[in-house]
């Protein structure tokens, strides 16, 4: 987001502060939501709280060289968005996608056709699941059509007003009901895109398979359109590096309690006990933490945030060590039914522009039911099962691989479960407690969560609360829509 005060590329330096000081804004957690509220309000009194060593959430990746490591997002949105626009002014250079996004393995064999509809006539399918094939394609366009048109902005609209519908479409079916029975075959190769969601389909609302079909085919004007040059990582530490004095790491915050007078952040770090007062504070944490530490909850936010289900990703990022150029090169990204992981991205397709350099970088990742099944497996296991089915599709590529990186995202995707409880209440509701001065922002209010979801709800929440120190220094207002009473 543009800066009102300043020009964007000009580093601010914030103010020191004391612990006994009092901050315009806390933001709490540091992950997409987060970094857009501390980027948004970079030119007031605000810190930063973060658990971990690092900021960006499951925008992680590893530096390797020429290579990177990704390790959760990897895809970042168009310039035109809010993470889009402080990649501009953090300069980190996005790159293009070029290769193939839709391959499908079948049987173990790879089709990298890049229109969808061509795999209807490419698979070995048989008239019975030919025609499953084109009533479930039909249905999923259908559903993809309502979506787009529940997620159209109004004019002057909020990001929360618009999630409140899509949190709603098609809410009473789960995506396995909407669908209908299948072929096995034809089941085995939507459910494995199906938890794209860290879900399953009998664990997600239709409204949920509606979203991700939306951004698949959205092609270059989806929710996801670039790599990053370096990893997805780089957006974070470059924020990081930019208002380091703004952040604490290794912060785990126990408690957030509001009064008239401002908000107190109690806190751990390093053992000790700490806390800060803000006159505003917003949480930008998974669902369940902010359950946890927000105290003075409504009956309508503490409902909410208990009814977000997460799901579970178990990712291997790794390099190889190939000298020469390999049958994978021109795929960016796979769907792989019937494999212990359910898609294959090719990190280093967006290199292969030019000149091939030796090695690459790829990611595999199980979601869901897929995911539970390896949580409790050692990082030896998931590697020794991820490579066996690798060589299952490419028999060369388990000789080459030179290194691998395991993740556990525990909470991986929040999506809307089928027929889960909203008590009439709309999302924009319960986006703050009884007395407006913590809000809560992350991609959880939405159908499905996503990075540029998380960080246009936590720009937006830095945008009201800029209006609301501009207006009167934090003194108390009338609620607008969005702030809860």
């Amino acid at each position: 987001m543009a800066d009102r005060d300043h020009k964007p590329n000009e580093t601010i330096d914030p103010p020191q502060t004391s612990e006994d000081d009092l901050f315009d804004i806390c933001v709490v957690g540091g992950g997409a939501a987060g970094m857009a509220a501390l980027w948004e309000l970079r030119d007031r009194r605000v810190v930063l709280l973060e658990a971990s060593n690092r900021l960006g959430g499951r925008m992680r990746s590893e530096d390797r060289g020429a290579y990177w490591i990704n390790l959760g997002c990897h895809l970042l949105p168009p310039p035109d968005s809010v993470l889009g626009r402080m990649m501009d002014a953090l300069a980190v250079q996005p790159l293009p996608v070029p290769g193939v996004t839709s391959a499908v393995v079948f049987e173990d064999r790879v089709y990298d056709c890049r229109k969808v509809e061509h795999y209807l006539f490419r698979l070995p399918l048989t008239m019975r699941e030919r025609v499953a094939m084109i009533r479930a394609g039909l249905r999923l366009r259908h559903a993809v059509r309502g979506f787009r048109k529940a997620a159209r902005m109004g004019a002057g609209e909020s990001t929360l007003s618009m999630l409140g519908r899509t949190r709603a479409y098609l809410g009473d079916l789960s995506a396995r009901e909407y669908l209908g029975a299948l072929p096995p075959r034809v089941d085995r190769l939507l459910s494995a895109a199906s938890r794209r969601s860290s879900s399953d389909m009998e664990e997600h609302s239709a409204g949920v398979e509606a979203s991700l079909y939306a951004a698949v085919w959205g092609g270059r004007k989806g929710f996801s359109t670039a790599n990053v040059m370096g990893g997805s990582g780089r957006l974070p530490a470059a924020l990081a590096a930019r208002m380091s004095e703004a952040i604490r790491y290794g912060c785990e915050v126990q408690s957030v309690d509001d009064d008239a007078h401002g908000a107190r952040v109690s806190y751990r770090q390093e053992g000790t006990s700490r806390s800060i007062r803000a006159r505003y504070v917003i949480v930008a944490t998974p669902a369940p933490v902010a359950r946890e530490i927000v105290r003075g909850l409504t009956r309508g936010s503490a409902d909410f945030l208990e009814s977000i289900s997460y799901g579970t990703f178990v990712v291997m990022g790794f390099l190889t060590n190939e000298t020469h150029a390999m049958p994978w090169d021109h795929i960016y990204g796979m769907t792989t039914p019937g494999l212990a992981f359910n898609m294959l991205f090719n990190h280093a397709n967006p290199l292969r522009n030019g000149a091939r350099l030796p090695g690459g970088s790829l990611m595999v990742y199980a979601g869901g039911s897929d995911a539970r099944r390896l949580l409790d497996r050692s990082d030896d296991e998931v590697v020794r099962i991820f490579t066996k089915d690798l060589g299952r599709i490419y028999p060369q590529l388990p000789g080459v691989i030179a290194e691998t990186v395991i993740q556990r995202w525990h909470l991986g995707n929040a999506s809307r479960s089928p027929r889960s409880r909203e008590n009439g209440w709309g999302v924009s509701d319960s986006v703050a407690t009884r007395t407006g001065r913590v809000s809560l922002a992350g991609d959880y209010f939405a159908e499905i969560g996503n990075c540029e979801r998380a960080a246009k709800v936590g720009s937006e929440a830095a945008t009201r609360i800029r209006q609301l120190l501009s207006d009167g220094n934090g003194r108390r207002h009338h609620h607008e829509p969005g702030a809860m009473p």
